[in-house]
C-alpha cells in the first residue's frame, strides 16, 4: 500500500493596516503528482512538496520537490504525521505550531484522499506574512499522478488561522 501527501504552501505579505485577502487568487489547492519517481512502483509514502510566493506573481512554483520515504513513521512534515491502524486505515494527526501533542483529524480508507488547510501570520511591524499551507493525502494501492485531480476529496477540514507573534 502506499500513502501519497501533497504539501502546496502558498506565502504572501500584507502592509500593515491593510486587510489581508482570504486567498492568493490563481494558486491551486491541488496539483497533479510530478514528477514519478525514477523507479515507477514506490511502497511506503510519497512527499510532493510544492511552494508558491510573490516572487513571480503565483505564477509557477518557487520550490517543488517530490521523496519517496519506505517508513510512515519518517514523515512527519509541517505539524502533520501519519499513522496506520490495523483496519487499515490511515489516521492522520495534525499537531500546530502552539501545540504540544498530536490531535487526530481525519481516517482515510484504502482509494479514499482528504484535503486539510489551515493559515498561520507572522506579523510585524510594517507588514505581516501570510502561509497557507494545504495537504492533499491518500491511502492507496498504487500511485496515480493525477489522484487529487480527479473529483472532489471524501474529506475536507478548513482550520482557523493561527497567530504568531
Amino acid at each position: 500500500m502506499l500513502v501519497v501527501v501533497q504539501l502546496i504552501k502558498t506565502r504572501w505579505t500584507v502592509p500593515h493596516g491593510q486587510r489581508p485577502p482570504q486567498l492568493c487568487q490563481g494558486t491551486p489547492e491541488r496539483l497533479s503528482v510530478m514528477p514519478l519517481p525514477p523507479t515507477g512502483f514506490v511502497q511506503g509514502a510519497v512527499l510532493h512538496h510544492t511552494e508558491f510566493d510573490e516572487t513571480n506573481a503565483y505564477t509557477r512554483p518557487t520550490r517543488a520537490n517530490l521523496r519517496t520515504y519506505s517508513d510512515l513513521r519518517h514523515l512527519y512534515h509541517n505539524g502533520l504525521g501519519l499513522r496506520l491502524n490495523s483496519l487499515p486505515q490511515l489516521e492522520v494527526l495534525l499537531r500546530l505550531p502552539e501545540q504540544t501533542t498530536s490531535t487526530t483529524i481525519m481516517q482515510l480508507a484504502i482509494g479514499e484522499w482528504g484535503q486539510l488547510s489551515y493559515k498561520t501570520r507572522f506579523g510585524l511591524e510594517r507588514e505581516a506574512t501570510y502561509t497557507k499551507y494545504t495537504f492533499n493525502i491518500t491511502y492507496r494501492a498504487y500511485l496515480d499522478p493525477f489522484v487529487f485531480m480527479r473529483g472532489n476529496p471524501t474529506h475536507t477540514l478548513h482550520l482557523p488561522l493561527e497567530h504568531s507573534p
